[in-house]
């Protein structure tokens, strides 16, 4: 068995695996059986490089035309925000500057001239699904951010306290 192997079996059983640091962080975990969780454990590393090398080039172990390099910059987004509370970043699609954060004592982070959203905000507006917003609704809410607002509807993160 090897890395690719193992990330195939991952897929086909509905479980997500993503680099975590050391880690290999891996979900839902009910779907994932003891000798599959000890294969993940005895070939962390080369699952590990396998996984960080396909968020680099935006490559999957297999040909799914639903997993793209899209995918893989949202998973490293989402990564960073983890791990260091805020990512900035620029998007051609808005074409503007934006910081993600993950809770409310991440905010101060953002620096000026970034517009700030939320896990939850991000969560509101795609859903975990892809169910994502037209593209002049989503401009229409990134002007509305940069004067300041909320996206209504998101429900709070741990440490958010209410406006």
């Amino acid at each position: 068995m090897d890395a690719e192997t193992i990330i195939r079996q991952a897929h086909d059983l509905g479980i997500t695996l993503r680099p975590a640091g050391d880690r290999i962080e891996y979900a839902p975990k009910e779907l994932a059986a003891d000798d599959f969780v000890e294969s993940l454990r005895r070939y962390k590393t080369a699952i590990l490089e396998h996984l960080r090398e396909d968020l680099v080039s935006g490559a999957r172990g297999w040909d799914d035309p639903k997993h793209s390099r899209i995918d893989a910059e949202a998973l490293e987004i989402a990564h960073r925000v983890q791990e260091f509370g805020c990512v900035l970043v620029w998007s051609p699609l808005l074409e503007d500057l934006i910081a993600f954060y993950r809770t409310r004592e991440d905010l101060p982070k953002v620096p000026p001239g970034f517009v700030p959203y939320s896990e939850a905000e991000l969560r509101h507006l795609f859903g975990w699904v892809g169910d994502a917003p037209f593209l002049d609704h989503l401009k229409l809410v990134h002007q509305a951010k940069k004067l300041g607002a909320r996206v209504i509807g998101s429900e709070p993160l741990p440490g958010d306290s209410p406006d």
